[in-house]
């Protein structure tokens, strides 16, 4: 065989399997880049990855694409697309010659290109926030180690950061808030401390910070550290450490405040004596498990919120007037049936001006209050032992209608 021949022959072969690689393309395409974005995206949605960004590959992308945060379908959470490399990425939201145009809506390629992609998400007040990066890794805080010393509750930190992106890390910040263990759950102490501030951190540029705080009453406490900067996620660190009780923080319940919450619930306010957050003052409550759900309230005081029982309820619908609850639906004659809409059983009964007035009233300890006054219905029932005091107040469960005795003769 002759040399024209076997050239002849390697030129076939070579069409034959271009041939073979297109049809299995065609078979079998590349995983599409939208779906590797979604995928990058959900990942970074992660809790655990908040805040970090994460690397999806250098992937091709084709002349002509356009990506869009509508193409990337991605619902419940705010998304922006970002071209970060000079040297292929077009000034934001202007034309030039090099190979992508974008702005924080979309990107199109202009000529074919293999680019690195990166996602990071986070939370931002109330919303779940995520961009995808195309170019470069972009500013990324790191916390590379947080040490401190304790001198009496007088704690001295130093925290150790970095830029471990490859784009400028613009107004770094570093901000503290401190938690203690109340049981066996941190509670945040609502101590306010100014933020640290640094301008700019190159790439793979460290800084330090240095915090002083003082934490002179007792308990365990974690101080928890975050850092972060405009455009650069954030990472967070903390550590735990134990300073003397305050022996002087007490409950007082010499003194005690209810309020109205709302229409159907009641705020109870209890107090502590020597405290100097409103935790340590939750902590001596809540060590007296009396089965109320207490919260903070103030520096010496806490509260819990119950429903209204029945008869506070019906008092509040009667705007405070004088009336009885009846749980078979009748009022003592000469007196006013009153609706009540918020309770599930019952009505409430008020004097009207032609009644009658009730001796319970006026004279709880009266035999008419007993007996003579009692309507003469034998399908009422008369306690044997009644509970006098509560016809002393508006709106208590009538006994007369939910005791079992002796019908009246």
């Amino acid at each position: 065989m002759n040399t024209f021949s076997i050239l002849t022959y390697a030129i076939i072969a070579m069409v034959i399997v271009g041939l073979a690689i297109a049809l299995m393309i065609s078979f079998f395409p590349q995983e599409d880049i939208f779906d590797k974005i979604k995928d990058g995206v959900e990942i970074s949605q992660n809790p655990s990855n908040f805040g970090k960004y994460l690397y999806i590959g250098k992937l091709p992308v084709e002349k002509d694409l356009i990506i869009t945060k509508t193409a990337l379908n991605i619902e419940n959470y705010s998304l922006a697309v970002e071209c970060n490399d000079p040297n292929k990425c077009c000034p934001l939201g202007e034309t030039c010659n090099l190979a992508i145009e974008w702005d924080y809506e979309r990107l199109r390629f202009k000529r074919t290109e293999s680019i690195p992609i990166y996602t990071r998400c986070g939370p931002y007040f109330d919303e779940l926030v995520c961009r995808v990066y195309f170019g470069k890794k972009p500013a990324q805080a790191k916390i590379d180690s947080l040490t401190h010393t304790d001198n009496a509750g007088k704690i001295n930190t130093i925290l150790k950061v970095t830029n471990v992106g490859n784009s400028e890390l613009l107004l770094g910040l570093s901000s503290l808030k401190i938690y203690k263990k109340v049981q066996e759950s941190w509670k945040d102490t609502e101590m306010e401390f100014a933020s640290k501030e640094i301008d700019l951190i190159l790439p793979n540029q460290k800084h330090t910070f240095v915090w002083e705080t003082n934490l002179l009453t007792g308990g365990t406490y974690k101080l928890e550290f975050k850092f972060e900067g405009l455009n650069s996620g954030y990472d967070t660190d903390s550590f735990e450490l134990l300073v003397g009780e305050n022996q002087h923080c007490f409950v007082d319940e010499s003194k005690i405040e209810i309020q109205d919450y709302n229409t159907t619930h009641i705020r109870t306010i209890k107090y502590c004596a020597g405290c100097n957050y409103g935790y340590e003052c939750l902590a001596q409550w809540l060590a007296k498990t009396d089965g109320n759900n207490y919260d903070t309230y103030g520096t010496n005081s806490v509260q819990y919120i119950r429903e209204m029982d029945n008869a506070e309820q019906c008092d509040r619908e009667l705007d405070e007037e004088t009336g009885y609850f009846s749980l078979q639906g009748q009022c003592i004659p000469g007196y006013q049936i009153i609706p009540v809409s918020t309770l599930t059983r019952g009505i409430c009964c008020i004097r009207s001006d032609q009644a009658e007035i009730n001796p319970c009233e006026t004279n709880p300890d009266s035999p008419d209050c007993l007996v003579e006054w009692l309507p003469n219905n034998e399908e009422y029932l008369c306690p044997l032992q009644p509970d006098l005091s509560a016809f002393g107040t508006g709106c208590n469960v009538n006994e007369w209608f939910n005791v079992t005795s002796e019908p009246i003769e």
